[in-house]
């Protein structure tokens, strides 16, 4: 089962749903969350179409206008209920129908001020479950002085309260591969700014139950962004 989480920033270009689409399809992707699509309600089915269908899709526009949030997953494949839609999460419990993979998934797209954040990490807090647990997604924070070069230093004000919640729930990050910096401003060589807001966290269940699923971070395409977790 191949679980993607990828901030595709905007959908409403031709090009970006053709690589979309091509992604799917190549990669034998099963169930994807599109971060930061910037479609309006009343032009996402369009894009849906597009995907083929086959794509189920569960959104949170009824806490985000623009759509920052879709969950398309394959049902031939994947059971999934939706447990709680926020305006910076969903989460949800998912079962792989062709193998015994079960886990609750929470898919975060973070907003892009510590204030905005505050309530993204009560959400957390908040969640109550049994079992193994995956948060994937872009939480547009770092956790470390390290998770960026060039741009602006890094402060402990800015990652506070993210190395707190993580602390707070006891999750920690999933083993990865592929490119070190999950987002970069794609500008010329000696201004271009580094940075990993995009994570892939487990709980204690998670890690005894899936020990080798490793997150995997391919190049961006068409994005600025690049995640791709799997199973």
């Amino acid at each position: 089962m191949i679980i993607v989480s990828w901030n595709i920033r905007g959908l409403n270009k031709s090009y970006k749903q053709r690589e979309l689409e091509k992604f799917l399809q190549i990669n034998k992707v099963d169930m994807i969350a599109c971060l930061e699509t910037r479609v309006k309600q009343q032009k996402s089915k369009d894009v849906h179409k597009k995907m083929g269908g086959d794509w189920k899709v569960e959104d949170n526009y009824a806490y985000a206008p623009n759509g920052r949030i879709w969950i398309m997953w394959k049902e031939t494949n994947v059971h999934i209920a939706i447990l709680e839609s926020t305006d910076q999460l969903i989460h949800c419990q998912v079962e792989d129908k062709n193998s015994t993979f079960t886990s609750y998934i929470t898919f975060v797209y973070g907003l892009h001020t510590i204030q905005h954040r505050v309530s993204l990490w009560r959400s957390l807090r908040n969640i109550q479950l049994s079992g193994p647990w995956l948060i994937i997604g872009d939480f547009n924070s770092v956790l470390s002085v390290d998770d960026r070069i060039n741009g602006l230093p890094v402060h402990q004000a800015e990652m506070a309260d993210f190395q707190d919640c993580i602390d707070d729930i006891g999750v920690g990050q999933i083993a990865k591969r592929g490119s070190r910096f999950s987002w970069s401003n794609k500008r010329d060589a000696k201004v271009r700014v580094y940075s990993h807001i995009d994570w892939a966290f487990g709980n204690a269940e998670w890690f005894n139950s899936y020990t080798w699923i490793e997150a995997v971070y391919m190049l961006p395409s068409c994005s600025d962004h690049s995640y791709n977790a799997r199973h």
